[in-house]
């Protein structure tokens, strides 16, 4: 089975699919200015084999960003590999005499810390790399068939809140702004430094982006608030299966492009 590099990575990149009839050729650049896992840029790379796109890659949290980098770096080193059996090799080790999960992470974050086979700075990265979903509890997981490797290397990793970043450098016909933001009204504990009171200005600032005509796609669970914002860019809706809460959930997809 291939997998990505972490191990949770939501579900933006299987619910792209909903985009299969979209033909997204003519642009060479898409951000994400709430990349994440980049799951819209990863389907973009892997199912609609767009190879030569400019991936550009934002994200608020700077251990993600240190993490992707760290990952970047030893795929520019020839490394990666080394990095992923010597991972799979003291997963077997501390796999025969540790049973707890988190008491194995901990041990083979020590393990290849000591060994010097991991160079990254913090913690943090290191369970990034072994979170599994919105529970936040490190659970270790083999790397075997990892892909993307190939888009990493070249994907431009940017840490920065989403306030601080300058949009009018992509306000061109071939440049096409993702955004996958917070959500109104619900949830968002997994985005980091984040704050409720934060989140309605960014769909303030998406509304202007797309205004000026900004190539914008929005992704939002579908709802009256969102939709009084955004209805003349409204294109269509599916519904998603959350398999955290156990819900089915519409979305509606925005867009003044597509």
């Amino acid at each position: 089975m291939e997998q990505f590099i972490i191990n949770y990575t939501g579900q933006k990149y299987k619910e792209s699919c909903q985009f299969d009839s979209y033909d997204f050729s003519k642009y060479n650049t898409v951000v994400e200015p709430f990349g994440g896992s980049f799951g819209f840029s990863r389907y973009l790379y892997q199912t609609q084999k767009l190879k030569n796109i400019n991936y550009i890659i934002y994200d608020n949290n700077k251990e993600l960003i240190d993490f992707y980098k760290s990952i970047q770096q030893y795929i520019k080193n020839g490394t990666i590999q080394d990095f992923i059996n010597e991972y799979n090799s003291n997963m077997d080790d501390i796999g025969l005499t540790c049973k707890n999960e988190t008491r194995k992470y901990d041990c083979l974050y020590l393990n290849l810390v000591k060994k010097k086979i991991i160079n990254m700075d913090t913690n943090m990265q290191f369970m990034i790399l072994n979170n599994i979903g919105l529970s936040f509890i490190p659970k270790c997981r083999y790397k075997k068939n990892v892909i993307f490797l190939d888009m990493i290397e070249n994907i431009t990793f940017i840490h920065e809140p989403f306030n601080n970043i300058d949009f009018e450098k992509y306000n061109n016909e071939n440049t096409l702004i993702y955004f996958d933001p917070p959500y109104l009204n619900s949830f968002n504990g997994h985005y980091k430094n984040h704050k409720k009171k934060d989140t309605y200005p960014i769909y303030e600032s998406i509304k202007e982006l797309m205004d000026q005509n900004y190539n914008i796609i929005l992704v939002h669970i579908f709802g009256d608030c969102i939709n009084s914002l955004f209805e003349k860019y409204f294109k269509f809706d599916y519904t998603k299966y959350y398999q955290v809460s156990r819900n089915n959930t519409k979305h509606a997809v925005y867009s003044n492009n597509i």
